[in-house]
């Protein structure tokens, strides 16, 4: 996977995948409490860039499992020209990222597929500044 990833423009994963396939921690953070802590997803998203610097955008899923039937799920993008971190859902008030809340999950599905389509659609037919919060 790490070679490929020279030749990839945008790249969309999570903590773990960053962890898991890139070998990039960081050893700061614990990801496993259960809250995100939104100041540690800009800085796994500037390491991969320092390591994959063709790439442009660094897309990271944010998901907390409360439980089984409840989620709270957003994401953030990363600029690597503008060395930018963006997170959406958008907040409608006072500017600070609150996820989305997902209730009453009877079977959950994973978010990579609807999530890749809908973020390569704002990057071709819109702004993505338009649902992402610039923090």
């Amino acid at each position: 996977m790490p070679d490929i990833l020279n030749y990839v423009d945008v790249l969309i994963g999570n903590e773990k995948d960053a962890e898991d396939v890139l070998n990039i921690e960081i050893p700061e953070a614990n990801f496993e409490e259960g809250e995100i802590n939104i100041a540690e997803y800009p800085k796994i998203a500037q390491k991969i860039s320092h390591e994959y610097p063709k790439m442009k955008l660094i897309a990271i899923t944010l998901r907390e499992s409360i439980s089984a039937n409840h989620n709270r799920w957003g994401a953030m993008l990363y600029d690597t020209k503008d060395k930018s971190s963006f997170f959406s859902p958008k907040p409608k008030k006072n500017n600070k990222y609150i996820p989305y809340e997902i209730t009453n999950i009877v079977d959950r599905l994973g978010a990579g597929d609807s999530f890749a389509a809908a973020l390569i659609f704002s990057i071709n037919h819109l702004n993505y500044n338009n649902f992402f919060v610039l923090y």
